[in-house]
């Protein structure tokens, strides 16, 4: 029933009975036993969140630094290193299972010259980081390059001492361990890359190289008078790059002399391929090969042969 306040104003609190007795509550069942009264929850005043809790629309803090650091990722890592690694303790990120994995990305600008190198500036190279996101070194990073120009790198396992720059050829895969960070460029503007740690572009149709092989086939070669294959000038099917694949097959009938050479002038050590054997090139890296036959005329070997 509706008590009287001393005023005799109607109170907005309803009286209730029991069997323990009587008690005030703002709820409709009956009184519990005694010492039991339900006590309704209060919330947090008007306007205010809980304790504890972020305004509207507004995320937990913890997640919000978390999106700055991957907006900082995403800009392109163009804040400093420093700036990254910040972010990352901000966010109490464990980064141990992470991969790394930069998604297709493009060259804008062409660099034709080798730019100079430092641990301060990547001026007229693309800076890609991967220690200062992870907090540890890649153990194994996979270039691929879609093209469609050559993308020349430069990698360091510290940060401060740079590998010489190789070349990653258009629809080439390189594989490199213990990476702290990359440094790229490419005379062709447009080019596009990706670099990463996933273990599928391991597979053997992801990495190709595009253009047609050099080719020589059943090339007699006497004793005394060695066979120079120029496959970089060659003015008829020359690569115009150095080859890193391929094969040669000696039909014999006698031992065949291979040396290969990167740059033309200089010679690795003789390579003796036996009649009906075939030498694997994969890997290797030709700008010239040589073939010879040892003894004297008229001792000779014919020999084929397909570099890419």
């Amino acid at each position: 029933m509706a008590v009287q306040g001393k005023q005799g104003h109607k109170s907005n609190v309803k009286s209730m009975s029991g069997e323990g007795g009587e008690c005030a509550v703002r709820f409709r069942e009956p009184c519990p036993p005694p010492g039991a009264c339900p006590v309704p929850e209060e919330g947090p005043p008007e306007g205010r969140p809980p304790e504890g809790r972020p305004p509207p629309g507004r995320p937990p803090d913890r997640d919000r630094r978390v999106i700055e650091l991957l907006e900082a990722i995403v800009e392109g890592q163009n804040g400093t290193i420093g700036r990254l690694e910040t972010l990352i303790k901000a966010a109490e990120i464990e980064l141990v299972d992470l991969k790394f994995d930069t998604g297709i990305r493009t060259l804008t600008n062409a660099v034709i010259n080798e730019p100079l190198i430092d641990d301060v500036s990547a001026t007229g190279y693309t800076q890609e980081l991967i220690f200062p996101i992870l907090q540890r070194l890649s153990p194994e990073l996979y270039f691929i390059n879609f093209g469609p120009g050559t993308v020349f790198l430069r990698v360091t396992k510290n940060g401060s001492e740079f590998s010489l720059q190789s070349p990653v050829f258009e629809g080439e895969v390189k594989t490199y361990y213990d990476v702290f960070e990359v440094r790229l460029r490419s005379p062709t503007a447009q080019t596009q890359y990706l670099i990463t740690e996933f273990e599928y572009f391991k597979q053997k149709d992801i990495s190709f190289l595009s253009g047609r092989p050099f080719v020589a086939n059943n090339i007699n070669v006497v004793a005394g008078t060695p066979v120079t294959e120029l496959i970089v000038t060659d003015p008829v099917q020359g690569l115009g790059r150095n080859a890193h694949t391929g094969f040669i097959i000696n039909d014999g009938p006698n031992n065949l002399q291979v040396e290969l050479s990167n740059d033309g002038v200089t010679f690795a050590p003789i390579i003796t391929v036996i009649p009906n054997q075939i030498l694997d090139l994969d890997k290797e890296d030709m700008y010239t090969i040589r073939l010879s036959v040892p003894g004297v005329a008229p001792a000779n070997a014919t020999f084929r042969l397909a570099v890419h």
